[in-house]
Protein backbone atom coordinates (compact mmCIF):
# COMPACT_ATOMS: atom_id res chain seq x y z
CA UNK A 1 0.00 0.00 0.00
CA UNK A 2 3.09 2.59 1.08
CA UNK A 3 4.57 1.33 -2.69
CA UNK A 4 1.55 2.27 -4.38
CA UNK A 5 1.23 5.97 -2.55
CA UNK A 6 4.99 6.56 -3.41
CA UNK A 7 4.16 5.62 -7.27
CA UNK A 8 0.94 8.03 -7.62
CA UNK A 9 3.16 11.14 -5.95
CA UNK A 10 6.21 10.26 -8.90
CA UNK A 11 4.01 10.49 -11.52
CA UNK A 12 2.03 13.96 -10.00
CA UNK A 13 4.93 15.69 -9.84
CA UNK A 14 6.37 14.43 -13.38
CA UNK A 15 2.62 15.83 -14.40
CA UNK A 16 3.19 18.75 -13.32
CA UNK A 17 6.13 19.67 -14.53
CA UNK A 18 5.36 19.22 -18.04
CA UNK A 19 2.26 22.19 -18.10
CA UNK A 20 5.14 24.25 -15.88
CA UNK A 21 6.54 27.42 -18.01
CA UNK A 22 10.28 27.43 -18.90
CA UNK A 23 12.37 30.16 -20.70
CA UNK A 24 15.23 29.95 -23.03
CA UNK A 25 17.50 32.79 -23.66
CA UNK A 26 19.36 33.92 -26.82
CA UNK A 27 22.96 34.62 -26.34
CA UNK A 28 23.90 38.41 -26.44
CA UNK A 29 19.89 39.26 -27.56
CA UNK A 30 18.62 40.24 -24.47
CA UNK A 31 15.12 37.78 -25.76
CA UNK A 32 13.70 35.42 -23.56
CA UNK A 33 11.42 33.10 -25.01
CA UNK A 34 8.73 31.19 -22.47
CA UNK A 35 7.61 28.29 -23.22
CA UNK A 36 5.59 25.32 -21.64
CA UNK A 37 5.88 21.17 -23.06
CA UNK A 38 3.22 19.22 -23.25
CA UNK A 39 3.26 15.64 -24.39
CA UNK A 40 6.73 16.22 -25.10
CA UNK A 41 6.07 18.84 -27.59
CA UNK A 42 6.86 22.64 -26.90
CA UNK A 43 4.22 25.24 -27.05
CA UNK A 44 5.27 29.14 -27.01
CA UNK A 45 3.85 30.72 -24.59
CA UNK A 46 5.19 34.42 -24.89
CA UNK A 47 8.62 36.51 -24.58
CA UNK A 48 10.77 38.98 -22.95
CA UNK A 49 12.38 42.04 -24.66
CA UNK A 50 15.03 44.41 -23.86
CA UNK A 51 13.46 46.14 -26.47
CA UNK A 52 12.47 46.57 -30.15
CA UNK A 53 14.27 42.77 -31.30
CA UNK A 54 13.30 40.32 -34.32
CA UNK A 55 12.53 36.97 -32.48
CA UNK A 56 13.29 33.91 -33.95
CA UNK A 57 11.55 30.31 -32.69
CA UNK A 58 14.34 27.70 -32.56
CA UNK A 59 12.82 24.29 -33.90
CA UNK A 60 13.50 22.50 -30.51
CA UNK A 61 13.66 23.43 -26.91
CA UNK A 62 15.08 20.75 -24.05
CA UNK A 63 15.22 18.67 -27.03
CA UNK A 64 11.53 18.57 -27.67
CA UNK A 65 10.30 19.98 -31.23
CA UNK A 66 8.30 23.28 -31.29
CA UNK A 67 4.88 22.31 -32.65
CA UNK A 68 2.57 25.43 -31.37
CA UNK A 69 2.51 29.57 -30.70
CA UNK A 70 0.09 29.46 -28.30
CA UNK A 71 -3.29 31.54 -27.51
CA UNK A 72 -2.31 35.17 -26.80
CA UNK A 73 1.86 34.14 -26.58
CA UNK A 74 2.80 37.94 -27.96
CA UNK A 75 -0.46 39.13 -27.50
CA UNK A 76 -0.08 43.46 -26.96
CA UNK A 77 4.00 42.83 -27.82
CA UNK A 78 4.82 46.60 -29.05
CA UNK A 79 8.55 45.49 -29.19
CA UNK A 80 8.46 43.00 -31.77
CA UNK A 81 9.62 43.82 -34.93
CA UNK A 82 9.78 40.53 -36.70
CA UNK A 83 9.42 36.81 -36.21
CA UNK A 84 10.25 33.20 -38.04
CA UNK A 85 8.60 30.87 -36.80
CA UNK A 86 10.62 27.12 -38.02
CA UNK A 87 9.12 24.48 -40.11
CA UNK A 88 8.15 22.22 -36.81
CA UNK A 89 5.39 24.79 -35.69
CA UNK A 90 2.12 23.71 -37.11
CA UNK A 91 -0.49 25.65 -35.05
CA UNK A 92 -0.36 29.54 -34.57
CA UNK A 93 -3.05 29.94 -31.66
CA UNK A 94 -5.83 32.58 -31.23
CA UNK A 95 -4.90 36.33 -30.25
CA UNK A 96 -0.91 35.14 -30.65
CA UNK A 97 0.32 38.46 -32.14
CA UNK A 98 -2.99 40.40 -31.25
CA UNK A 99 -1.83 43.99 -31.62
CA UNK A 100 1.73 43.68 -32.16
CA UNK A 101 2.02 46.91 -33.07
CA UNK A 102 5.45 46.91 -34.70
CA UNK A 103 5.56 43.90 -36.61
CA UNK A 104 6.62 44.33 -39.49
CA UNK A 105 7.77 40.68 -41.12
CA UNK A 106 6.55 37.27 -40.23
CA UNK A 107 7.92 34.24 -41.67
CA UNK A 108 5.27 31.06 -41.32
CA UNK A 109 6.19 27.57 -41.01
CA UNK A 110 6.46 25.79 -44.01
CA UNK A 111 4.21 23.28 -42.59
CA UNK A 112 1.83 25.33 -41.04
CA UNK A 113 -1.49 23.96 -40.85
CA UNK A 114 -3.56 26.11 -38.71
CA UNK A 115 -3.21 29.77 -37.94
CA UNK A 116 -5.91 30.99 -35.04
CA UNK A 117 -8.67 33.80 -34.68
CA UNK A 118 -7.27 37.15 -34.66
CA UNK A 119 -3.78 35.81 -34.74
CA UNK A 120 -2.15 38.74 -36.16
CA UNK A 121 -5.07 41.56 -35.42
CA UNK A 122 -4.02 44.66 -35.26
CA UNK A 123 -0.68 44.04 -36.72
CA UNK A 124 -0.29 47.66 -38.13
CA UNK A 125 2.79 47.48 -38.99
CA UNK A 126 2.65 44.11 -40.78
CA UNK A 127 3.64 44.91 -44.56
CA UNK A 128 3.60 41.24 -46.32
CA UNK A 129 2.22 37.64 -45.30
CA UNK A 130 3.20 34.24 -47.44
CA UNK A 131 0.31 31.77 -46.66
CA UNK A 132 2.06 28.16 -46.91
CA UNK A 133 0.01 25.86 -48.58
CA UNK A 134 -0.11 23.76 -45.63
CA UNK A 135 -2.50 25.93 -44.42
CA UNK A 136 -6.44 25.16 -45.30
CA UNK A 137 -7.93 27.52 -43.40
CA UNK A 138 -7.38 31.57 -42.72
CA UNK A 139 -9.38 31.54 -39.37
CA UNK A 140 -11.93 34.86 -38.52
CA UNK A 141 -9.91 38.50 -37.75
CA UNK A 142 -6.96 36.45 -38.07
CA UNK A 143 -5.18 39.54 -40.28
CA UNK A 144 -8.24 42.14 -39.89
CA UNK A 145 -6.70 45.30 -39.13
CA UNK A 146 -3.14 45.02 -40.91
CA UNK A 147 -3.00 48.54 -42.29
CA UNK A 148 0.25 48.42 -43.55
CA UNK A 149 -0.25 44.55 -44.94
CA UNK A 150 0.42 45.20 -48.55
CA UNK A 151 1.17 42.29 -49.91
CA UNK A 152 -1.04 38.50 -49.33
CA UNK A 153 1.05 35.27 -50.86
CA UNK A 154 -1.60 32.21 -50.99
CA UNK A 155 -1.01 28.93 -52.12
CA UNK A 156 -3.23 26.07 -53.49
CA UNK A 157 -4.26 24.24 -50.18
CA UNK A 158 -6.25 26.95 -48.53
CA UNK A 159 -10.31 26.02 -48.83
CA UNK A 160 -11.43 28.65 -46.56
CA UNK A 161 -11.16 32.24 -45.52
CA UNK A 162 -13.13 32.91 -42.92
CA UNK A 163 -15.12 36.00 -42.16
CA UNK A 164 -13.20 39.12 -41.82
CA UNK A 165 -10.05 37.35 -42.32
CA UNK A 166 -8.39 40.51 -44.15
CA UNK A 167 -10.98 43.10 -42.69
CA UNK A 168 -9.58 46.48 -42.83
CA UNK A 169 -6.43 46.15 -44.43
CA UNK A 170 -6.76 49.49 -45.85
CA UNK A 171 -3.82 49.55 -47.74
CA UNK A 172 -4.10 45.76 -49.75
CA UNK A 173 -3.87 46.93 -53.19
CA UNK A 174 -4.45 43.00 -55.26
CA UNK A 175 -5.71 39.47 -53.79
CA UNK A 176 -5.24 36.46 -55.54
CA UNK A 177 -7.39 33.67 -54.45
CA UNK A 178 -6.00 30.16 -54.84
CA UNK A 179 -8.04 27.90 -56.87
CA UNK A 180 -8.18 25.62 -53.60
CA UNK A 181 -10.31 27.97 -51.97
CA UNK A 182 -14.42 27.50 -52.18
CA UNK A 183 -15.71 29.59 -49.44
CA UNK A 184 -15.13 33.32 -48.21
CA UNK A 185 -16.30 34.46 -45.06
CA UNK A 186 -18.32 37.35 -44.06
CA UNK A 187 -16.36 40.64 -44.62
CA UNK A 188 -13.21 38.97 -45.95
CA UNK A 189 -12.12 42.09 -47.26
CA UNK A 190 -14.39 44.90 -45.49
CA UNK A 191 -12.95 48.01 -46.05
CA UNK A 192 -10.04 46.82 -48.06
CA UNK A 193 -10.20 50.55 -49.65
CA UNK A 194 -7.21 50.31 -51.61
CA UNK A 195 -8.21 47.36 -53.17
CA UNK A 196 -8.00 47.17 -56.95
CA UNK A 197 -8.61 43.91 -58.05
CA UNK A 198 -9.69 40.82 -56.85
CA UNK A 199 -9.32 36.88 -58.65
CA UNK A 200 -12.39 34.86 -56.91
CA UNK A 201 -11.57 30.95 -58.31
CA UNK A 202 -14.31 28.77 -59.46
CA UNK A 203 -14.61 26.58 -57.02
CA UNK A 204 -16.20 29.64 -55.11
CA UNK A 205 -19.81 28.78 -54.51
CA UNK A 206 -20.95 31.56 -52.12
CA UNK A 207 -19.44 35.24 -51.31
CA UNK A 208 -20.94 36.24 -48.38
CA UNK A 209 -22.02 39.28 -46.51
CA UNK A 210 -19.76 42.49 -45.97
CA UNK A 211 -16.98 40.08 -47.81
CA UNK A 212 -16.10 43.40 -50.32
CA UNK A 213 -17.89 45.95 -48.09
CA UNK A 214 -16.01 50.23 -48.65
CA UNK A 215 -13.46 48.67 -51.00
CA UNK A 216 -14.27 51.71 -52.74
CA UNK A 217 -10.73 51.51 -54.74
CA UNK A 218 -11.70 47.92 -56.03
CA UNK A 219 -12.23 47.88 -60.08
CA UNK A 220 -12.88 44.37 -60.95
CA UNK A 221 -13.59 41.16 -59.73
CA UNK A 222 -15.18 38.27 -61.21
CA UNK A 223 -18.19 36.34 -59.84
CA UNK A 224 -17.54 32.22 -59.77
CA UNK A 225 -20.24 30.16 -62.18
CA UNK A 226 -21.08 28.04 -58.93
CA UNK A 227 -22.31 31.63 -56.84
CA UNK A 228 -25.93 30.87 -56.51
CA UNK A 229 -26.46 34.41 -54.07
CA UNK A 230 -24.74 37.47 -54.43
CA UNK A 231 -25.41 38.42 -50.42
CA UNK A 232 -26.31 41.42 -48.13
CA UNK A 233 -23.49 44.58 -48.01
CA UNK A 234 -21.25 42.63 -50.55
CA UNK A 235 -19.55 44.91 -52.84
CA UNK A 236 -21.17 48.14 -50.19
CA UNK A 237 -19.84 51.43 -51.43
CA UNK A 238 -17.39 50.37 -53.83
CA UNK A 239 -17.41 53.61 -55.98
CA UNK A 240 -14.79 52.58 -58.69
CA UNK A 241 -16.27 48.76 -59.14
CA UNK A 242 -17.19 48.29 -62.86
CA UNK A 243 -20.68 46.13 -63.41
CA UNK A 244 -19.56 42.50 -62.86
CA UNK A 245 -20.61 39.99 -64.77
CA UNK A 246 -23.30 37.99 -62.86
CA UNK A 247 -23.75 34.37 -63.54
CA UNK A 248 -26.50 32.56 -64.52
CA UNK A 249 -26.22 30.17 -61.31
CA UNK A 250 -27.25 33.32 -59.08
CA UNK A 251 -31.04 33.54 -57.45
CA UNK A 252 -31.00 36.54 -55.40
CA UNK A 253 -29.10 39.83 -54.61
CA UNK A 254 -29.80 40.54 -51.20
CA UNK A 255 -29.90 43.89 -49.88
CA UNK A 256 -27.17 46.82 -50.12
CA UNK A 257 -25.51 44.52 -52.11
CA UNK A 258 -24.17 46.80 -54.59
CA UNK A 259 -25.02 49.79 -52.49
CA UNK A 260 -23.00 53.14 -54.00
CA UNK A 261 -21.80 51.33 -56.70
CA UNK A 262 -21.26 55.08 -58.07
CA UNK A 263 -19.33 53.56 -61.48
CA UNK A 264 -22.23 51.07 -62.62
CA UNK A 265 -23.85 52.89 -65.32
CA UNK A 266 -25.31 50.10 -67.50
CA UNK A 267 -26.24 46.95 -64.94
CA UNK A 268 -27.95 43.40 -67.02
CA UNK A 269 -29.65 41.19 -64.10
CA UNK A 270 -29.34 38.03 -65.94
CA UNK A 271 -32.42 35.67 -65.94
CA UNK A 272 -32.61 33.23 -63.10
CA UNK A 273 -32.77 35.73 -60.13
CA UNK A 274 -35.99 35.63 -58.76
CA UNK A 275 -35.44 38.34 -56.22
CA UNK A 276 -33.97 41.60 -55.59
CA UNK A 277 -33.28 43.03 -52.06
CA UNK A 278 -33.73 45.92 -50.13
CA UNK A 279 -31.46 49.50 -51.53
CA UNK A 280 -29.37 46.91 -53.99
CA UNK A 281 -28.27 49.74 -56.68
CA UNK A 282 -29.46 52.89 -54.62
CA UNK A 283 -27.44 55.57 -54.63
CA UNK A 284 -25.29 54.29 -58.13
CA UNK A 285 -24.97 58.11 -59.09
CA UNK A 286 -23.89 57.07 -62.79
CA UNK A 287 -26.52 54.09 -63.54
CA UNK A 288 -28.14 55.02 -66.88
CA UNK A 289 -30.07 51.78 -67.48
CA UNK A 290 -30.85 48.55 -65.71
CA UNK A 291 -32.27 45.47 -66.92
CA UNK A 292 -34.28 42.98 -65.15
CA UNK A 293 -35.01 39.41 -66.12
CA UNK A 294 -38.69 38.06 -66.27
CA UNK A 295 -37.58 35.17 -63.50
CA UNK A 296 -37.68 38.40 -61.09
CA UNK A 297 -40.49 37.28 -58.59
CA UNK A 298 -39.67 39.74 -55.99
CA UNK A 299 -37.96 43.50 -55.76
CA UNK A 300 -36.99 45.23 -52.35
CA UNK A 301 -37.86 48.78 -51.07
CA UNK A 302 -35.63 51.76 -52.68
CA UNK A 303 -33.63 49.49 -54.82
CA UNK A 304 -32.35 51.83 -57.33
CA UNK A 305 -33.86 55.31 -55.64
CA UNK A 306 -30.97 58.04 -55.43
CA UNK A 307 -29.83 57.21 -59.07
CA UNK A 308 -29.90 60.32 -60.27
CA UNK A 309 -29.39 59.54 -63.84
CA UNK A 310 -31.26 56.74 -64.39
CA UNK A 311 -33.19 56.96 -67.84
CA UNK A 312 -34.44 53.09 -68.65
CA UNK A 313 -35.42 50.18 -66.62
CA UNK A 314 -35.58 47.50 -69.42
CA UNK A 315 -37.73 44.38 -68.20
CA UNK A 316 -37.66 40.95 -70.01
CA UNK A 317 -41.08 40.47 -70.30
CA UNK A 318 -44.72 42.51 -70.63
CA UNK A 319 -46.61 44.82 -68.61
CA UNK A 320 -48.79 42.11 -67.45
CA UNK A 321 -45.71 39.82 -66.43
CA UNK A 322 -44.14 43.11 -64.42
CA UNK A 323 -47.64 43.71 -62.59
CA UNK A 324 -47.29 39.96 -61.13
CA UNK A 325 -43.78 41.07 -59.43
CA UNK A 326 -44.01 41.62 -55.85
CA UNK A 327 -42.65 44.91 -55.50
CA UNK A 328 -42.01 46.96 -52.30
CA UNK A 329 -44.47 50.09 -52.38
CA UNK A 330 -41.33 52.25 -50.71
CA UNK A 331 -39.96 52.58 -54.62
CA UNK A 332 -40.07 55.78 -55.74
CA UNK A 333 -37.65 55.77 -58.78
CA UNK A 334 -38.09 52.40 -59.84
CA UNK A 335 -42.33 53.39 -59.93
CA UNK A 336 -41.48 57.14 -61.38
CA UNK A 337 -39.12 55.39 -63.91
CA UNK A 338 -39.84 54.68 -67.45
CA UNK A 339 -39.72 51.04 -68.01
CA UNK A 340 -39.01 49.64 -71.34
CA UNK A 341 -41.07 46.24 -71.69
CA UNK A 342 -39.70 43.29 -74.02
CA UNK A 343 -43.40 42.16 -74.97
CA UNK A 344 -46.81 44.07 -75.79
CA UNK A 345 -49.55 42.51 -73.90
CA UNK A 346 -52.95 42.46 -73.23
CA UNK A 347 -54.17 44.06 -69.45
CA UNK A 348 -58.03 43.95 -67.78
CA UNK A 349 -58.99 46.82 -65.67
CA UNK A 350 -62.51 45.82 -64.13
CA UNK A 351 -64.53 44.41 -67.04
CA UNK A 352 -62.51 46.16 -69.89
CA UNK A 353 -59.30 44.90 -71.63
CA UNK A 354 -56.19 46.91 -73.23
CA UNK A 355 -52.96 46.60 -75.07
CA UNK A 356 -50.45 47.90 -73.83
CA UNK A 357 -47.30 48.43 -76.11
CA UNK A 358 -43.52 48.06 -74.73
CA UNK A 359 -43.15 51.66 -73.36
CA UNK A 360 -46.47 50.76 -71.08
CA UNK A 361 -48.76 53.21 -72.88
CA UNK A 362 -52.26 51.81 -74.21
CA UNK A 363 -52.41 51.10 -78.07
CA UNK A 364 -55.05 53.19 -79.74
CA UNK A 365 -57.02 53.32 -82.58
CA UNK A 366 -55.31 49.77 -84.02
CA UNK A 367 -55.96 46.23 -85.03
CA UNK A 368 -54.00 43.79 -83.09
CA UNK A 369 -53.50 39.92 -84.17
CA UNK A 370 -52.73 37.23 -82.66
CA UNK A 371 -52.53 33.68 -82.93
CA UNK A 372 -56.49 33.42 -83.01
CA UNK A 373 -57.41 36.76 -85.19
CA UNK A 374 -57.69 40.25 -85.36
CA UNK A 375 -58.61 42.62 -82.79
CA UNK A 376 -59.41 46.17 -82.65
CA UNK A 377 -58.75 48.79 -79.73
CA UNK A 378 -61.00 52.30 -79.63
CA UNK A 379 -60.07 55.95 -79.11
CA UNK A 380 -59.96 55.10 -75.19
CA UNK A 381 -57.61 52.32 -75.62
CA UNK A 382 -60.63 49.63 -75.31
CA UNK A 383 -60.73 46.55 -77.15
CA UNK A 384 -63.94 46.85 -78.78
CA UNK A 385 -66.43 44.30 -78.77
CA UNK A 386 -69.86 43.61 -80.24
CA UNK A 387 -70.07 46.37 -82.91
CA UNK A 388 -69.93 46.93 -86.75
CA UNK A 389 -66.21 48.58 -87.30
CA UNK A 390 -65.31 50.74 -90.72
CA UNK A 391 -61.71 50.88 -92.01
CA UNK A 392 -60.13 51.18 -95.31
CA UNK A 393 -60.73 47.89 -96.31
CA UNK A 394 -64.38 48.05 -95.59
CA UNK A 395 -66.72 47.14 -92.75
CA UNK A 396 -66.05 44.41 -90.06
CA UNK A 397 -67.58 42.55 -86.85
CA UNK A 398 -65.56 42.22 -83.74
CA UNK A 399 -68.07 40.03 -81.57
CA UNK A 400 -68.21 39.56 -77.38
CA UNK A 401 -64.46 38.48 -77.38
CA UNK A 402 -63.18 41.10 -79.40
CA UNK A 403 -61.88 39.18 -82.47
CA UNK A 404 -62.51 40.06 -86.08
CA UNK A 405 -65.79 37.31 -87.10
CA UNK A 406 -64.37 35.62 -90.39
CA UNK A 407 -66.26 33.06 -92.44
CA UNK A 408 -69.27 33.98 -90.70
CA UNK A 409 -72.62 35.23 -90.67
CA UNK A 410 -73.71 38.63 -88.55
CA UNK A 411 -77.34 39.54 -87.78
CA UNK A 412 -78.25 42.58 -86.77
CA UNK A 413 -81.23 44.90 -86.96
CA UNK A 414 -81.17 45.51 -90.13
CA UNK A 415 -80.17 41.55 -91.43
CA UNK A 416 -77.84 39.43 -92.11
CA UNK A 417 -74.09 39.52 -93.90
CA UNK A 418 -71.02 37.63 -93.87
CA UNK A 419 -67.83 38.38 -92.92
CA UNK A 420 -64.89 36.90 -95.71
CA UNK A 421 -61.67 35.46 -94.26
CA UNK A 422 -60.42 38.95 -93.72
CA UNK A 423 -63.22 39.68 -91.96
CA UNK A 424 -64.47 42.02 -94.02
CA UNK A 425 -68.25 42.41 -95.16
CA UNK A 426 -69.28 41.02 -98.83
CA UNK A 427 -70.62 42.44 -101.05
CA UNK A 428 -72.31 41.86 -104.44
CA UNK A 429 -72.00 38.24 -104.36
CA UNK A 430 -73.14 34.97 -103.92
CA UNK A 431 -72.90 32.96 -100.50
CA UNK A 432 -73.28 29.04 -99.88
CA UNK A 433 -73.36 28.03 -96.49
CA UNK A 434 -75.33 24.72 -95.56
CA UNK A 435 -78.62 26.15 -95.94
CA UNK A 436 -78.22 27.42 -99.85
CA UNK A 437 -77.31 29.83 -101.93
CA UNK A 438 -78.29 33.13 -100.74
CA UNK A 439 -77.03 36.85 -102.40
CA UNK A 440 -75.75 40.05 -100.27
CA UNK A 441 -76.13 43.07 -101.95
CA UNK A 442 -74.41 46.61 -102.00
CA UNK A 443 -74.97 47.65 -98.65
CA UNK A 444 -73.91 43.43 -97.41
CA UNK A 445 -77.12 42.57 -96.23
CA UNK A 446 -78.64 39.33 -97.46
CA UNK A 447 -81.47 40.19 -99.89
CA UNK A 448 -84.75 38.37 -98.76
CA UNK A 449 -88.03 38.70 -100.61
CA UNK A 450 -86.64 39.25 -103.68
CA UNK A 451 -85.72 38.29 -107.60
CA UNK A 452 -81.59 38.88 -108.05
CA UNK A 453 -80.46 38.62 -111.73
CA UNK A 454 -76.49 37.12 -112.53
CA UNK A 455 -74.93 36.14 -115.73
CA UNK A 456 -77.18 32.68 -115.78
CA UNK A 457 -80.28 34.24 -115.13
CA UNK A 458 -82.98 35.18 -112.23
CA UNK A 459 -83.54 33.56 -108.69
CA UNK A 460 -85.36 34.23 -105.95
CA UNK A 461 -84.07 34.74 -102.38
CA UNK A 462 -87.10 33.64 -99.69
CA UNK A 463 -87.64 34.95 -96.66
CA UNK A 464 -84.34 33.78 -94.79
CA UNK A 465 -82.25 34.44 -98.02
CA UNK A 466 -81.78 31.69 -99.12
CA UNK A 467 -82.30 30.78 -103.26
CA UNK A 468 -85.82 29.33 -103.80
CA UNK A 469 -85.61 26.02 -105.42
CA UNK A 470 -87.99 23.70 -107.59
CA UNK A 471 -91.08 25.91 -106.63
CA UNK A 472 -93.59 28.36 -108.26
CA UNK A 473 -93.78 31.69 -107.25
CA UNK A 474 -95.94 34.76 -108.21
CA UNK A 475 -95.20 38.34 -108.40
CA UNK A 476 -96.44 40.94 -109.96
CA UNK A 477 -95.67 39.99 -113.21
CA UNK A 478 -97.04 36.53 -112.89
CA UNK A 479 -96.33 33.21 -112.29
CA UNK A 480 -92.94 31.78 -112.68
CA UNK A 481 -90.53 28.58 -111.51
CA UNK A 482 -87.65 27.83 -110.52
CA UNK A 483 -85.84 24.67 -110.85
CA UNK A 484 -83.27 23.05 -109.10
CA UNK A 485 -80.15 25.06 -110.00
CA UNK A 486 -82.85 28.28 -108.16
CA UNK A 487 -82.89 29.78 -111.69
CA UNK A 488 -86.09 31.20 -113.08
CA UNK A 489 -87.06 28.51 -115.85
CA UNK A 490 -87.29 30.69 -119.36
CA UNK A 491 -88.39 29.58 -123.01
CA UNK A 492 -89.38 26.05 -121.49
CA UNK A 493 -92.60 23.55 -120.88
CA UNK A 494 -92.99 22.95 -116.66
CA UNK A 495 -95.21 20.31 -115.29
CA UNK A 496 -96.78 19.82 -112.37
CA UNK A 497 -99.86 18.01 -110.34
CA UNK A 498 -102.12 20.37 -112.54
CA UNK A 499 -100.25 19.46 -116.11
CA UNK A 500 -97.85 21.69 -118.46
CA UNK A 501 -97.41 25.17 -118.48
CA UNK A 502 -94.94 27.18 -120.74
CA UNK A 503 -92.65 29.86 -118.88
CA UNK A 504 -91.47 32.49 -121.89
CA UNK A 505 -88.38 34.20 -122.27
CA UNK A 506 -89.39 35.91 -118.79
CA UNK A 507 -89.26 33.01 -116.96
CA UNK A 508 -93.65 34.06 -116.46
CA UNK A 509 -96.12 31.68 -117.34
CA UNK A 510 -97.74 31.90 -120.68
CA UNK A 511 -101.75 32.42 -120.78
CA UNK A 512 -104.12 32.52 -123.47
CA UNK A 513 -101.87 31.46 -126.47
CA UNK A 514 -100.44 29.26 -129.39
CA UNK A 515 -96.98 27.94 -128.09
CA UNK A 516 -94.84 25.77 -130.07
CA UNK A 517 -92.08 23.27 -129.82
CA UNK A 518 -90.11 20.88 -131.31
CA UNK A 519 -93.67 18.30 -130.85
CA UNK A 520 -95.96 21.41 -132.70
CA UNK A 521 -98.12 24.06 -131.84
CA UNK A 522 -99.93 23.97 -128.29
CA UNK A 523 -102.26 26.12 -126.75
CA UNK A 524 -102.00 27.06 -123.17
CA UNK A 525 -105.45 28.55 -121.22
CA UNK A 526 -106.63 31.21 -118.90
CA UNK A 527 -104.56 29.20 -116.07
CA UNK A 528 -101.34 28.95 -117.99
CA UNK A 529 -101.91 24.45 -118.58
CA UNK A 530 -102.13 23.26 -121.58
CA UNK A 531 -105.29 22.86 -123.28
CA UNK A 532 -105.79 18.85 -123.43
CA UNK A 533 -108.23 16.64 -124.74
CA UNK A 534 -110.44 19.06 -126.43
CA UNK A 535 -111.01 21.36 -129.80
CA UNK A 536 -109.89 24.77 -130.15
CA UNK A 537 -110.74 27.31 -133.06
CA UNK A 538 -107.85 29.96 -134.32
CA UNK A 539 -107.82 32.12 -137.47
CA UNK A 540 -106.97 28.97 -139.56
CA UNK A 541 -109.86 26.78 -138.38
CA UNK A 542 -110.77 24.34 -135.49
CA UNK A 543 -107.80 21.65 -134.10
CA UNK A 544 -107.71 19.35 -131.10
CA UNK A 545 -105.13 19.17 -128.67
CA UNK A 546 -104.71 15.78 -127.87
CA UNK A 547 -103.91 14.47 -124.07
CA UNK A 548 -100.20 16.12 -124.25
CA UNK A 549 -101.69 19.30 -125.28
CA UNK A 550 -100.66 18.89 -128.40
CA UNK A 551 -102.30 19.37 -131.56
CA UNK A 552 -103.44 15.92 -133.64
CA UNK A 553 -102.10 15.85 -137.53
CA UNK A 554 -102.70 13.26 -139.69
CA UNK A 555 -105.34 11.30 -137.72
CA UNK A 556 -108.50 10.46 -137.36
CA UNK A 557 -110.89 11.31 -134.56
CA UNK A 558 -113.91 10.01 -133.56
CA UNK A 559 -115.61 12.87 -131.30
CA UNK A 560 -119.23 12.83 -129.55
CA UNK A 561 -120.39 9.68 -131.83
CA UNK A 562 -118.64 11.42 -135.15
CA UNK A 563 -115.70 11.13 -136.87
CA UNK A 564 -113.70 14.15 -137.71
CA UNK A 565 -109.90 13.74 -139.92
CA UNK A 566 -106.87 16.47 -138.77
CA UNK A 567 -104.74 17.57 -141.62
CA UNK A 568 -101.22 17.89 -141.35
CA UNK A 569 -101.36 21.27 -139.91
CA UNK A 570 -103.38 19.36 -137.64
CA UNK A 571 -106.27 21.45 -139.13
CA UNK A 572 -110.16 19.97 -139.24
CA UNK A 573 -111.42 19.18 -143.19
CA UNK A 574 -114.80 20.18 -144.65
CA UNK A 575 -116.06 19.31 -148.01
CA UNK A 576 -114.69 16.65 -149.94
CA UNK A 577 -111.32 15.21 -149.04
CA UNK A 578 -108.85 12.31 -150.95
CA UNK A 579 -107.40 10.41 -147.77
CA UNK A 580 -105.21 7.45 -147.89
CA UNK A 581 -106.36 6.60 -151.30
CA UNK A 582 -109.63 7.01 -150.87
CA UNK A 583 -112.59 9.90 -150.75
CA UNK A 584 -114.66 11.15 -148.37
CA UNK A 585 -117.22 14.07 -147.68
CA UNK A 586 -116.87 15.96 -144.51
CA UNK A 587 -119.76 18.73 -143.88
CA UNK A 588 -118.75 22.11 -142.99
CA UNK A 589 -118.53 21.40 -139.15
CA UNK A 590 -115.65 19.01 -139.74
CA UNK A 591 -118.44 15.60 -139.30
CA UNK A 592 -118.08 13.40 -142.07
CA UNK A 593 -121.02 12.33 -143.71
CA UNK A 594 -119.95 10.26 -147.08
Amino acid sequence: MKKRSIIYCVLSVIMMISYLCFTSSAEDTGTTIKYRIENEQVIITGVSLDGYADVVIPDEIEGYPVTSIGDRAFYDNEYITSIVLPDSVTSVGENSFYSCSSLKSVNLSNNLISIGDYAFYICTALESIDIPSSVTSISEFSFANCRSLKNVVFHEGVVNIEKYAFGYCTVLESIEVPESVESIGCGAFYMCVKLESAVIPEGVTNIEAYTFYGCESLKNVNIPSKITSLCEYAFYGCTLLEPPNIPATVTSIDQYAFYKCASFDNVVIPNGIVSIGDSVFQWCNNLRTISIPASIKSIGKNIVNNCINLENIYYDGSLADFAKVTIDPDNEKLLASYIVFSKECWIQIENDWYYVDIYGNYVTKKWIKDDIGWRYLGEDGKLATNRWLMDSQGWCYVGYDGYCATNKWIADSKGWCYLDENGRIVTNRWIMDSKGWCYVGADGYCVTNKWVKDIKGWCYLDENGRMATNRWLKDSAGWCYVGANGYCVTNKWVKDSKGWCYLDENGRMTTNRWVKDYAGWCYVGSDGYAVTNCWKMDSHGWCYLNSEGSMTKNQWLSYGGYWYYLDSNGYMVTGAQYIDGKNYIFNSSGILVA
